[in-house]
């Protein structure tokens, strides 16, 4: 597996982790501030309880997500990958009657799909591969490679320390070998 590839893999399974962490917060917060236009369900005909007909091209996430819980995992792309709603939306400001949040035109839409499904999938491998709780686990996030920029940017470990005394290490001489 390429570098690549496998960074690519570490975003996507922090996308799930984050969408689990924010869909189990509390009613009512995540409202307010930047919350992008609203529904994009058409007509009334509430559900049970009084909610309101659930979101239109929801792919990966939950057709019924209430929009607390949706505006939260919104804005935590906004944090993991330092983007406004127009990054990934057709979206002009809140309240634009030309905001059309289902619109599949934008391509970093399409790769937020992918990276979630991504996210989801590791994470997942994570727990039943390992065989630990999920609690003992760090999982992976958007935070996890993104680190606040929309495109993740590799920086190498340092390279290791020399020896002391200038030996460099096990090379030659030493006893056992490898």
């Amino acid at each position: 597996m390429n570098r690549t590839s496998f960074q690519l893999m570490f975003a996507a399974a922090g996308v799930l982790l984050l969408a689990g962490s924010l869909t189990a917060q509390q009613p009512g917060q995540g409202q307010g501030q930047g919350a992008p236009g609203g529904r994009q369900g058409g007509g009334g005909g509430g559900r049970a309880g009084g909610a309101p007909a659930g979101y239109q091209n929801l792919q990966v996430l939950p057709r019924d997500i209430q929009q607390p819980q949706l505006n939260a995992f919104m804005r935590s792309f906004e944090s993991a990958l330092g983007v406004t709603c127009e990054h990934c939306h057709v979206y002009f400001g809140q309240g634009n009657a030309m905001n059309n949040m289902a619109s599949d035109d934008k391509p970093a839409k399409k790769t937020a799909r992918l990276m979630i499904g991504l996210v989801r999938d590791f994470n997942a491998r994570l727990i039943s591969d390992v065989g630990k709780a999920p609690a003992q686990l760090t999982q992976v996030q958007c935070g996890t490679c993104h680190r606040g920029s929309a495109i993740p940017k590799y920086e190498a470990p340092a390279p290791p320390a020399a020896a002391p005394g200038g030996g460099g290490g096990r090379q030659g001489g030493g006893r056992g070998g490898a």
